[in-house]
């Protein structure tokens, strides 16, 4: 009769245990012997206490605040970003300006804080980087990558790619008794001149193709100077607009005086 007894104390007892660790993640129940279950409740209460405490502090993490030295608000110190763990600490809104700014101006952006020469990259930005300034950073490291003797950038306005001399396909092309250079954007597969750096002038030698600009360019101009009613100066032919005052002018060049008609 006692064995029976034992044997349903027994079985309550993993009843209880296996209740118990439905509300844990993990847990391994243990035996011991009578003269240790004090010993293993104090453990077990122990682990309990730091459980709570350890909650608390999370909590209080979580509603601390820090103030931005750029924006100077004061912000959750889950929305503010370390530079490489450092005490530069900013918040991830007025970073994403500061970055973006400095890619917009054609650099990569280092640490805002005074005199710091930390570098700002894709990896240590990721917490506040989007999608957007991923794209821009990556444009900008790989122009930095091409040397400035090297960069070509495609003439066709609707593309602009940037590239590098060494891996634009060339073609050879032969107009009278001249050899002229063209070549083919890796992005809008559109054909270039190497010299003039424009759209392909197909038909056309260099030489005239820029004759052809010249005399469109002074076309324009003298449309824009009838329109505005300048006049080009007879001794160095520099245009001349009378704003105030009579209309006698002295060249700067010769310092010849003349009426300005």
């Amino acid at each position: 009769m006692r064995y029976l007894v034992n044997q349903q104390n027994i079985a309550t007892v993993v009843d209880q245990v296996s209740l118990l660790q439905r509300n844990f993640i993990s847990c391994r129940p243990f035996l011991v012997a009578r003269k240790d279950v004090k010993f293993a409740f104090k453990l077990a209460r122990n682990a309990v206490d730091s459980q709570i405490a350890k909650f608390g502090e999370c909590s209080n993490a979580r509603n601390k605040k820090e103030t931005c030295d750029i924006c100077l608000e004061d912000i959750s110190v889950r929305q503010m970003f370390s530079v490489n763990n450092y005490s530069h600490r900013y918040c991830c809104s007025c970073m994403r300006q500061h970055v973006e700014f400095k890619l917009l101006d054609g650099v990569m952006p280092r640490c805002p804080h005074d005199g710091c020469r930390t570098m700002l990259n894709q990896d240590n930005c990721a917490q506040f980087m989007t999608p957007k300034l991923n794209d821009m950073m990556s444009k900008r490291i790989k122009e930095d990558s091409v040397p400035v003797t090297e960069k070509v950038c495609c003439p066709n306005p609707k593309c602009s790619n940037l590239m590098s001399k060494n891996d634009i396909p060339k073609y050879v092309y032969k107009e009278s008794t001249k050899e002229h250079l063209c070549g083919k954007c890796l992005k809008c597969n559109e054909h270039f001149c190497f010299k003039c750096k424009v759209p392909w002038h197909n038909g056309m030698t260099c030489e005239a193709y820029q004759a052809q600009i010249v005399s469109e360019d002074d076309a324009r101009l003298k449309k824009l100077a009838d329109t505005k009613l300048w006049r080009q100066c007879k001794k160095c032919n520099h245009m001349i607009e009378l704003i105030w005052g009579c209309y006698h002018i002295t060249c700067r060049g010769s310092y010849n005086a003349y009426a300005y008609v």
